[in-house]
Formats: structure tokens, sequence, C-alpha cells
């Protein structure tokens, strides 16, 4: 999930601080999705069939959706204050 997260960012350093960028939630997106998936796929051989896993589905998404939402509301209250800095990425 980190990876996904990384290369967007990279793709969409800028050069302002002002906060989360759409290619940022892009690879927060694409995370969730591959959380999600693996989650499925390792509870198909955990539950040894496909469909006890689909039931886990909505809530694997709803929860990559609302640590997406925090990580966004947290994200955009540290970058107004110093702590900024640390979220600089430095080439």
């Amino acid at each position: 999930m980190g990876i996904f997260v990384e290369a967007m960012e990279k793709r969409g350093h800028k050069t302002s601080n002002r906060g989360v960028c759409f290619i940022e939630v892009v690879g927060m997106v694409l995370a969730g999705l591959e959380m999600t998936g693996g989650y499925f796929v390792a509870e198909r051989f955990i539950y040894g069939n496909w469909a006890v896993p689909l039931l886990s589905v909505p809530w694997n998404i709803g929860q990559f959706v609302v640590g997406m939402i925090v990580a966004v509301i947290l994200a955009e209250a540290l970058y107004k204050t110093p702590a900024r800095k640390f979220f600089t990425i430095k080439n």
C-alpha cells in the first residue's frame, strides 16, 4: 500500500505545501483497492471458498475510505503547522 501512495506522491510532487493533491488521493484509492483485493484473496484461502470473502469486501472498502478521509483531514491540518517540513519531498 505504501508503494502505491509513495509512487503517486512523487508523481504529484508540487512546489508548494498547500495540502494533499489529487494524485495523492488517487494513490490512496489504489492502495485501498490493493488492500481490499489482498484481503479477499487471503480470506479465500482461510475459508476455502470464494463466497465468504465477498461478504467482507464492502467492509474493507469502508475501512479504506474512512482511513483515507482521516488521513486527508490530518494531512491538511498538519500542512498548516511547522510540521509541513516533514511532508516535503526532497529530490
